[in-house]
């Protein structure tokens, strides 16, 4: 007969397990909620513009056929006005409806679509900064002031620039009180900034009313930054049409002048992409986001582009309304939006905006594109915009789910390397004929690592190294970066070769000089002996930097490991908590995991195997040590590891040394020449041989200690152990 026994766990315990379902449940409602708040408003932002398109095009075609029965040309002068200053003249333009009836049935909707999109983008915004405070619900509720004004005097608009601002500030009277809106931070961080990428044309002009939006309904601040390439004699007019309109916003505005100079296979739309994306961003900061006019027709430009660049899913799927990357945030409000939308809404909101005649210039791709391919297939194909803009998402949703699925499997194949950048890529265990996978792995590990892009010829590159036999002479150059790509060990490591007078500096001998006060700190270090498992391998002890010097693009520091015999031969590493030594002396035992340490110091994890120890006679040596840099790999040492001895070279390849770093990595000697240490690789045993007796006694004692091996006395009276650090220095290697 079996007895059936119960656990009954105490009143107190249940409920507080109750209490914590019912949070994770209200949590989880409180998501869902959220979740289908942001789908139901992005929805709505969609209908919105459907709806505004669909009107627009009914009075459009209407328009088309009064003016075909009337023998008017759409595009004739009369439509556009002429801008100019005192010193130069240039054309704008300001499309206007003829009919004052189409312009009261597309307000309201034009109104509605910019209320749906501020809503959707104050959601995106508020996701990515928490901190952002919304204004009250009544502020939030009312119409925006900048979008109320009706359309009047439009087509009466002046010919000069104090006309251009007199219709802004007629459509935009109410709009000097917005920074009244601002609530005060309840931190010292200052608000957020949107800054808008102004060139003054309708793209542009319309992604500055949209900040001016999120700014009433957001703790934001709206700045404009209009950058002068000085190519085009309209530059002037630009900037001018941008000062009013900033001026009347209430928007500052920065006029950087850009110095473009191209040539050497690099077009001027190039360099002037590239010199203007650099300008923007030095207008960023951690808080701030980009905000950039390009819309739809940009998006089926883009498209075709990247078909002839031949790109994959990724460069098909376009550009995202939210792009956080290493550039910064970047904020796309305008994606739905056809540039004749948009020039549609301007109009309707009588906000005026200028037209830049190099779009209309043939050499430059994407107006060929434009002005040439696009009309064609447009005649050909009905529809055509919409189902490239159709790939284009599908190639966006396709290539989001497989980052998912390769970020999760991307962690089984990245390793840790000792050398910047820091990361290899281990396809030992790859089934290598499995060419979509390799390939969807190799290539998000080269963008993790080449963070601006890597060519397909280049992946394809890397990928015959991986299947072909060890060829130390094999390695492939990333182009647009400084590392090259190349297999070792079933690895394939990125790396920037040495240049030939950083090879000439890592020969000979290199003298260890400590300065006095780094002389006194390493006599005075005492060692506390700590207890088997009293200290856990995560445990953090204090270090001190007792001499550093850089030779041939390395950076060498000597640190002192305070730690005791039986960690360094019970552990296989240590984290180090590295302190300056002209700081404070700080504890040397060792401490918890958890404790608080100074957060100026570096972490470094330590291997005990590469550890030593110098003795009084070679601490009074002076120099005490010597880093010899000219040896041979076919030279002897034996690790604490090892039984037996093993050449220089041989212990490389177990220790994972690739061939390009074993350079940099020098023998460390006493001042009366005895091996220490090989870098950071490992130290050398010390031990003097033992009697047959001696021996026997120690191997009992090792099979007590789980077979580690007896220390010396003269390990034991160490005051400290030290350690060679090696990095290389390429600007972004920091102490792992």
């Amino acid at each position: 007969m079996t007895t059936k026994t119960t656990t009954t766990l105490p009143r107190a315990t249940k409920a507080q397990e109750r209490a914590i379902q019912k949070q994770a449940l209200q949590a989880q409602k409180a998501a869902f909620a959220a979740s289908r708040h942001h789908a139901l408003t992005v929805c709505q932002y969609h209908e919105a513009v459907l709806n505004f398109r669909g009107l627009f095009k009914r009075l459009n075609t209407a328009k088309q056929q009064s003016i075909r029965a009337v023998g008017t040309d759409p595009c004739a002068a009369a439509q556009y006005r002429i801008l100019g200053t005192e010193t130069a003249s240039g054309v704008g333009s300001l499309e206007v409806l003829t009919a004052p009836e189409a312009c009261r049935k597309l307000l309201p909707l034009g109104q509605l679509v910019i209320s749906r999109l501020g809503a959707m983008l104050s959601i995106e915004l508020s996701a990515l900064w928490p901190d952002i405070l919304s204004l009250e619900d009544s502020a939030a509720t009312a119409p925006p002031k900048a979008l109320t004004a009706a359309p009047a005097a439009v087509a009466t608009a002046a010919s000069d620039v104090d006309a251009v601002s007199s219709v802004c500030a007629r459509g935009n009277a109410t709009s000097s009180s917005d920074h009244s809106f601002h609530p005060q931070l309840p931190s010292e961080l200052s608000p957020h900034r949107l800054v808008v990428g102004m060139s003054g044309g309708p793209d542009s002009t319309l992604a500055l009313v949209i900040a001016c939006e999120l700014r009433q309904h957001l703790n934001l601040e709206v700045l404009a930054v209009h950058c002068i390439h000085g190519l085009d004699p309209d530059d002037e007019i630009w900037l001018e049409h941008s000062r009013a309109l900033c001026a009347h916003l209430q928007v500052p505005l920065h006029t950087p002048r850009l110095n473009i100079i191209y040539g050497a296979g690099r077009s001027p739309e190039e360099v002037s992409r590239a010199e203007r994306y650099k300008a923007l961003l030095t207008y960023l900061s951690a808080r701030d986001s980009l905000v950039l006019g390009h819309q739809a027709d940009d998006q089926v430009e883009s498209l075709l582009l990247a078909l002839k660049r031949g790109s994959g899913p990724q460069g098909l799927s376009g550009m995202q309304l939210l792009t956080c990357d290493q550039r910064g945030v970047l904020l796309r409000p305008l994606l739905d939006l056809h540039k004749v939308e948009i020039e549609q809404l301007l109009t309707l909101l009588e906000i005026p905006f200028v037209y830049d005649l190099s779009n209309s210039y043939l050499k430059f791709e994407r107006n060929f594109m434009r002005r040439k391919v696009l009309p064609t297939l447009r005649s050909r194909f009905a529809g055509i915009d919409k189902s490239l803009l159709r790939t284009q998402k599908l190639c966006a949703y396709e290539h989001d789910l497989a980052q998912r699925f390769v970020t999760q499997q991307l962690a089984t194949v990245e390793k840790e390397s000792a050398f910047p950048p820091f990361s290899c890529f281990d396809f030992a265990s790859l089934d290598l004929s499995d060419r979509p996978y390799v390939f969807m792995l190799l290539r998000a590990w080269l963008q993790r690592m080449v963070p601006q892009g890597v060519e397909f010829t280049l992946i394809e590159r890397c990928y015959e190294l991986m299947v072909k036999d060890h060829d130390k002479n094999g390695y492939v150059p990333l182009m647009g970066s400084p590392y090259v790509a190349a297999t070792f060990l079933n690895r394939l490591y990125l790396y920037e070769p040495l240049t030939a007078a950083q090879k000439e500096q890592l020969q000979g001998r290199l003298p260890v000089m400590l300065s006095p006060d780094a002389q006194a700190a390493l006599e005075s270090t005492e060692c506390t002996e700590c207890t088997a498992g009293a200290v856990t391998a995560s445990a953090i002890y204090a270090s001190q930097v007792l001499w550093q010097e850089h030779r041939g693009g390395y950076a060498y520091q000597l640190l002192s490991v305070p730690i005791s015999t039986a960690v360094w031969s019970q552990q296989r590493e240590v984290m180090l908590s590295i302190s300056d030594r002209k700081q404070e002396p700080a504890d040397l035992t060792a401490a918890p995991q958890g404790t608080q340490h100074d957060d100026s110091s570096q972490l470094l994890r330590v291997p005990t195997a590469a550890c030593f120890y110098l003795t009084t006679a070679q601490h009074a040596a002076c120099p005490c040590l010597w880093l010899n840099f000219s040896y041979a790999l076919s030279r002897k040492l034996k690790p604490y590891t090892r039984a037996h001895s093993r050449d220089v070279g041989k212990l490389f390849i177990e220790n994972h040394i690739a061939p390009w770093e074993r350079c940099g990595i020098p023998l460390v000697e006493s001042a009366q020449g005895e091996v220490l240490a090989l870098g950071s690789v490992l130290a050398q045993d010390r031990r003097a041989k033992a009697t047959p007796l001696e021996q026997a006694k120690t191997n009992e004692n090792a099979q007590a200690k789980d077979g580690q091996a007896l220390t010396s006395a003269a390990e034991k009276r160490a005051s400290c152990y030290l350690y060679l650090h090696i990095k290389r220095e390429d600007g972004t290697s920091q102490l792992r």
